[in-house]
Formats: structure tokens, C-alpha cells, sequence
């Protein structure tokens, strides 16, 4: 839905839907990932596992696409602005992530550090979202404020959702399928819903 908003819009505000488009393949690769290893190899996943860069990238491109300001009236800003732009929020988040949670996956293995460390920066990452949807909402026209507002809520329901099946997984009351993964699958429809509404608003 995302992408095909990003096909029929023109400027900044394509370029705002393929960057959300671009952060909810990622989120799908990772999903897709995590069904592949339980449905067709029938095994868990492993922990830690390299797709989890995938889930920790995936919010990169979304924070961009809200960076762009869609909302406000077309300008000049050529292409390699926001391009630029991009590739540095990429390599910063990148970057906090080899710091933060390589050494403990890679290097040094423990997964109760890294599990906590993946944790704690994806719920930062998260929130970086949530706050920058915000703040694009308060200068939005109506329209746009809509869409951001509901961007924000769903995300927020994330971040939340996120945590507290974190928080199932060290205990070990997390299995796929399990309530747990309800507000998941609200907030995948809840975008969606926002993707495939917003030429109306």
C-alpha cells in the first residue's frame, strides 16, 4: 500500500511513502525470517541471530521518510540533500548498533547482554520515531496531521508491544502465535489501514 502511494505521488511526498515502504520490507524480511525458521526448518530461532539487524534497521528509513517533511509545500531541495541526509542517520543508527550490541552477537558472545543491549537501543529507536512523528504533526495541515498521529499511535503501540514480548522472550512464556503477538498483528493492520487511507485524507 505504501509503495503504491509512493507510484501515483510526486516529490517529497513519493519519496516519503518508499521510504516507509523501504522500512516495512525490511520489517517483513525479518519477519519472513523468523516464519522460515519455524515453520519450514521447525526449529527456534537462534539467539542472537543476524536478521535482527534487519528488525533494527527497518525504523531507520521511516525516521527519514518523517525527516522529509512531506507535508510542507514542494521547494527546490534537489535530491542529494535528503539523500545525504539518509545515508547519515543510516551510518549513525549503524553505527550505535556495532558499538552497542555487535561485540556481545559477534565478538564476545552473551546473549543475556546482548539481548538486553538490543533491547534497550531498539526501544531508544523507537521512540526517536514516535517523538519526530509528533513533532511533524504539530506543523502539519489537517491531512497530514492525520497521518502522522496515526503513524505515531500505531508505532507507539509497537514500541510498547516490542518490549513486553522482550520481556515474555527472557522469561520464556513467548511462543509464536501466543497473545502476545496480537498487538503485533494490530499494529501491522493499523498501518496498513493508514497507507491505504491516506489519499483520502
Amino acid at each position: 500500500a505504501m509503495l503504491a502511494n509512493a507510484w501515483s505521488s510526486r516529490g517529497m511526498q513519493r519519496r516519503f511513502w518508499a521510504l516507509l515502504g523501504a522500512g516495512c520490507i525490511l520489517w517483513t524480511a525479518s519477519q519472513a525470517g523468523w516464519a522460515y525458521y519455524e515453520v519450514f526448518r521447525r526449529s527456534s530461532v537462534p539467539d542472537p541471530w543476524f536478521m535482527d539487524v534487519f528488525l533494527f534497521v527497518h525504523l531507520v528509513p521511516m525516521i527519514a521518510a518523517v525527516a522529509l517533511r512531506p507535508h510542507r509545500a514542494e521547494d527546490n531541495r534537489k535530491f542529494h540533500g535528503p539523500t545525504l541526509d539518509f545515508l547519515l542517520l543510516l551510518v549513525w543508527w549503524l553505527f550505535l548498533y556495532a558499538f552497542l550490541v555487535f561485540p556481545s552477537q559477534y565478538i564476545s558472545p552473551n546473549k543475556s547482554v546482548y539481548d538486553r543491549n538490543f533491547a534497550v537501543i531498539y526501544l531508544v529507536e523507537t521512540g526517536v520515531l514516535v517523538l519526530v512523528l509528533g513533532i511533524a504533526a504539530r506543523g502539519a495541515s489537517s491531512g497530514w496531521k492525520m497521518i502522522y498521529i496515526n503513524l505515531m499511535a500505531a508505532s507507539a503501540l509497537y514500541a510498547l508491544e516490542s518490549q513486553c514480548l522482550t520481556v515474555a522472550m527472557f522469561n520464556g512464556h513467548y511462543y509464536s502465535g501466543s497473545l502476545y503477538d496480537i498487538p503485533l498483528l494490530g499494529t501491522v493492520a493499523w498501518t496498513a489501514a493508514i497507507a491505504l487511507t491516506a489519499r483520502q485524507q
